[in-house]
C-alpha cells in the first residue's frame, strides 16, 4: 500500500474507533421508530465498516467496493430519515412485504416445506402479512432525493453496482481482449470467444 492509502486507512479505522465509542457511550434507550431504524442502520454500517477494512487491508478491492456501496445505501436510508423521519416507518413495515414474497414463492413453488412447517402454517402467515397495512415500496432513487444525494446516486453508486454485480461490466477488469484473435484472457486462462 501506498502512503496515501495508509494514511486513508488509517483515518478509516479512527472513525470506525469513534463510532464505536459513541455508540457505547449512548447505550439503551427507549425511542421513536425514526430512532431505532437509524441506530440499527448505524450498527450496521460499522459491521461494514469492519468488514471493508479487513477486505482492504487484505487486497480484496472489489469486495471491499461491494461492502462501500451497502455503506451508501445505509447513508441514503440515513439522509432520507433525517429530512422525513417518518420514512423510517414505511421502511420497518416494507420488512412485511419482503416476507410476503419469499412466503409465496415457497408455497407456489411447491417445494417441501422445512421440518415441522405446514403449508397450512405458511398459509396463515401469508394471509396475516396481506391483511396488514404494508405501504408501497421505497425505492433507493426516491431515498437518494430526500437525502440530497441524488446525483451521488447516479455517479458513485452506479459505479459501485457495476463491480457488486457479476456482469460483463463488472467481471471487465478481470479480462482482457486481444484484438487480433478475439481471445480473452482471463487471470491465466485462455476463452475463445
Amino acid at each position: 500500500m501506498n502512503r496515501d492509502w495508509q494514511n486513508d486507512f488509517q483515518h478509516l479505522q479512527d472513525v470506525r474507533n469513534l463510532c464505536k465509542d459513541y455508540n457505547n457511550a449512548i447505550g439503551r434507550r427507549k425511542t421513536e421508530v425514526s430512532g431505532i431504524w437509524s441506530a440499527s442502520l448505524f450498527l450496521r454500517s460499522l459491521s461494514a465498516v469492519d468488514a471493508a477494512i479487513l477486505l482492504i487491508g487484505s487486497g480484496f478491492y472489489d469486495d471491499a467496493a461491494i461492502i462501500t456501496r451497502t455503506l451508501f445505501e445505509i447513508e441514503l436510508q440515513l439522509g432520507a430519515i433525517k429530512e422525513q423521519p417518518e420514512l423510517a416507518k414505511q421502511l420497518v413495515n416494507r420488512t412485511g412485504a419482503y416476507r410476503l414474497g419469499r412466503l409465496e414463492a415457497l408455497v407456489r413453488k411447491g417445494n417441501q416445506m422445512p421440518e415441522g412447517i405446514t403449508k397450512e402454517a405458511m398459509m396463515e402467515q401469508i394471509e396475516q402479512i396481506r391483511s396488514a397495512d404494508i405501504p408501497p415500496n421505497v425505492k433507493k432513487r426516491q431515498l437518494a432525493v430526500k437525502a440530497g444525494l441524488k446525483y451521488e446516486y447516479e455517479t458513485l453508486y452506479s459505479l459501485l453496482s457495476d463491480i457488486a454485480h457479476v456482469s460483463p461490466i463488472g467481471l471487465e477488469h478481470y479480462m482482457t481482449k486481444d484484438p487480433a484473435s478475439g481471445i480473452f484472457q482471463a487471470w491465466h486462462t485462455a476463452i475463445q470467444g
